[in-house]
């Protein structure tokens, strides 16, 4: 079977350089089969470098890139945040018009729980740390308003929008993602304390973690005084413990961690059913920290994206395997890898990499993002598809 072969790309960068000649460049140029767009997403602030596009810098506070249908959300308090920059367009509707003609794949990539934007308009949704403080750029994954939200957002995308699929991203808990702000932090927290820091003690955390007899209350004061003891010390030079022996000492934590995983695999489960298409995952971040417990979450979609930005062909091989052991398939798998200077190092290294993901026989591989990558090397995306589909 051919290998698959999607460019990640951004909308208002499709958009800006002229549609039908980034498709034309996408599909007869590189000789992608699909892209990938975002559908919703967080903040940014990119620096564009190919040809004619203007403005050179893009900003935005994110949100949704396409025009919600107000109806999908009647059951739930969580408000729906459109991109500022749309204002009352919806070039999605075009976009999977020109994807139908051409033939060419078009799934949503949709971050779900992290944007500044919809922790702004909904701030009782946010996550909360165990000191109270509520995040401003991250939405729960256990409040019932944000899964009814994500499954209509799904239902909205798949059911109006002539989709392939969907991708998942932060459907889960914080995992050490960028917020757009500087932070101030003087000292060192280590694996322990990001861990700590990661947990969300909401309301609608405590309330459903109750009715499973998770003790809450327990997991706070442990934490906090865990904490504490970091805050006063500056944090280890170097890690004492490892997070598995930090966990064998602390039973309600530990029964807190796993509650969090079956939960947002539950989740993902809900997201699932209201999927007319095709639903996989990526696979980032920390699973101890998102609850995105990859086996759990390969068990209720599709499969899994894994991420392989910056890794050699050894490296590539052992992500590639280890999210193959994880959805029981290698051909559940596609692989992410990024085309952009300072993870590609050149032409050779990016063909070898796609080389090995056909050889291991993953289902394709995902290029990030096109209006990112360098006009020079979008060539070496051309040059890495031919030699996979050769390979595949």
């Amino acid at each position: 079977m051919a290998l698959d072969a999607s460019i990640w790309c951004y909308l208002w960068d499709l958009e800006d350089e002229g549609m039908d000649r980034a498709l034309d460049v996408i599909q007869g140029e590189l000789g992608a089969t699909g892209i990938s767009v975002a559908a919703a997403y967080h903040s940014v602030d990119e620096l564009r470098p190919h040809d004619g596009v203007s403005p050179r810098w893009f900003r935005s506070a994110g949100g949704l890139q396409f025009q919600p249908h107000g109806s999908r959300y009647c059951g739930t308090r969580a408000k729906p945040v459109v991109a500022e920059w749309l204002r009352s367009r919806n070039p999605l509707e075009r976009l999977a018009e020109s994807c139908a003609k051409r033939g060419l794949a078009l799934r949503a990539w949709v971050v779900c729980c992290h944007g500044s934007a919809m922790a702004a308009r909904n701030p009782a949704l946010a996550t909360k740390d165990v000191f109270g403080a509520a995040s401003e750029t991250w939405l729960c994954p256990v409040n019932p308003d944000v899964q009814e939200y994500l499954r209509a957002l799904i239902e909205d995308l798949t059911h109006g929008y002539r989709l392939a699929g969907v991708e998942l991203e932060a459907c889960g808990f914080p995992g050490g993602y960028h917020t757009h702000r500087h932070e101030k932090m003087g000292f060192a927290p280590g694996a322990v304390g990001r861990l700590l820091l990661s947990l969300c003690l909401c309301e609608s955390c405590r309330q459903a973690a109750a009715k499973e007899g998770i003790d809450a209350a327990a997991v706070e004061r442990a934490a906090r005084v865990d904490l504490e003891a970091i805050l006063r010390s500056g944090g280890p030079e170097r890690e004492a413990a490892s997070i598995e022996a930090y966990l064998a000492e602390r039973e309600p934590l530990r029964a807190f961690l796993a509650w969090r995983g079956r939960r947002v695999a539950a989740l993902i489960g809900q997201i699932r059913k209201a999927c007319a298409g095709t639903l996989t995952a990526m696979r980032s971040g920390d699973p101890l920290m998102t609850g995105a417990e990859p086996a759990q979450v390969a068990e209720r979609c599709d499969g899994l994206i894994a991420q392989a930005y910056g890794a050699d062909e050894a490296a590539l091989e052992r992500i590639a395997k280890q999210a193959a052991a994880e959805t029981g398939a290698a051909n559940r798998v596609t692989v992410g890898l990024n085309a952009c200077a300072g993870y590609a190092r050149d032409a050779a290294s990016l063909v070898r990499n796609v080389g090995r993901a056909a050889e291991l026989g993953v289902a394709g591989v995902n290029f990030y993002n096109y209006g990112m990558i360098p006009p020079a090397r979008l060539a070496w995306v051309q040059q890495a598809i031919r030699y996979g589909r050769r390979q595949g």
